[in-house]
């Protein structure tokens, strides 16, 4: 299931309009596939619902009974105040995001090119799928995408060729303007994309595993309802 926080809706009324839009987290749910990054917790960091500017650690919602060992890979995505907003993938508890501080934070190292064979096959999130393949010499990528109930499911796809930077892979379909970005997130993919453009209500973004090394025959992927 795909976990979307979107708190202290009422908060963003009135004068601290901008403020307070900056403190969401939206995590990897948000619309902007080149604030995806990576990150290592080095501190033992508890998760915050919302940074401390915008609430009291005794309010609802505000401190999370989430806490991270060192070392945990994390997507890490805006700062404000000497905070970060990340969204982890934990074993028990699923996807997380939330504020935690900058300081107990820091940069993945910078990996060297991976080769781009690393990427090819398929993955899947959910019923979410993205199959990633050569075509012509170039990465491509396709994907299908669902949300909602089954007897009324919400659709998106994307279909196009994808650019490689060092674990990252940025998607474009052009037709649509759908933009999915992929990043090599230990044995799986963290894949965000931009939004509305990619889909009605449903989004391609999550922590996708690998469920095969041999990628979907162009135009095949489809998903539960077709």
């Amino acid at each position: 299931m795909k976990v979307m926080i979107f708190a202290f809706v009422l908060a963003l009324l009135g004068d601290g309009l901008d403020a307070r839009a900056a403190s969401f987290c939206y995590g990897i749910s948000g619309d902007k596939p080149s604030e995806l990054t990576l990150a290592l917790v080095s501190g033992h960091p508890t998760l915050l619902g919302a940074i401390p500017s915008d609430c009291r650690p005794s309010e609802q919602g505000c401190l999370t009974s989430t806490t991270f060992a060192p070392g945990t890979l994390v997507a890490s995505f805006q700062s404000v105040e000497g905070f970060t907003c990340i969204e982890a993938n934990l074993e028990r508890q699923g996807s997380r995001s939330g504020w935690v501080p900058t300081s107990d934070l820091r940069p993945n190292p910078a990996p060297s090119k991976i080769s781009p064979n690393w990427f090819v096959g398929r993955w899947t999130y959910g019923f979410d799928e993205i199959s990633i393949s050569f075509q012509n010499g170039q990465l491509y990528g396709e994907g299908y995408a669902e949300s909602g109930p089954h007897d009324n499911p919400r659709f998106g796809g994307f279909d196009g060729s994808g650019k490689q930077s060092a674990d990252a892979i940025l998607f474009s379909d052009a037709d649509v303007g759908c933009l999915v970005r992929v990043v090599k997130f230990g044995s799986q993919l963290a894949v965000m994309d931009n939004g509305s453009p990619c889909g009605t209500m449903t989004r391609f973004s999550g922590f996708y595993k690998r469920s095969s090394t041999t990628p979907a025959p162009k135009g095949s992927v489809v998903g539960r309802g077709e």
